[in-house]
């Protein structure tokens, strides 16, 4: 028996055991899923690691310390910077 997902059929035996008998028409809903999930994951680390080294690069140029809160201009100038880096990763 085969199952039709978005024009492309996938055997029913590729389905997981506890599937098979519990839904015998059950899609097979992860096909596919784990690039875009990579690619988020990617994303997101480029994003918070690059926000987190900008803040700490405009904290060592203007002479604050470390556990220093950044003032809203500069905070926005580091989500700026890393929303360009990220791009590149996309």
């Amino acid at each position: 028996m085969e199952v039709r997902r978005n024009s492309r059929f996938v055997s029913r035996e590729s389905l997981p055991t506890h599937l098979k008998d519990r839904y015998p028409h059950a899609p097979v809903l992860t096909q596919g899923l784990p690039a875009p999930v990579m690619g988020a994951m990617a994303e997101n680390a480029a994003l918070f690691l690059s926000y987190r080294e900008l803040q700490n690069m405009i904290k060592n140029m203007t002479g604050y310390p470390t556990e220093y809160q950044l003032p809203i201009g500069q905070l926005m100038i580091a989500a700026a910077g890393a929303g360009a880096i990220t791009s590149f990763v996309l």
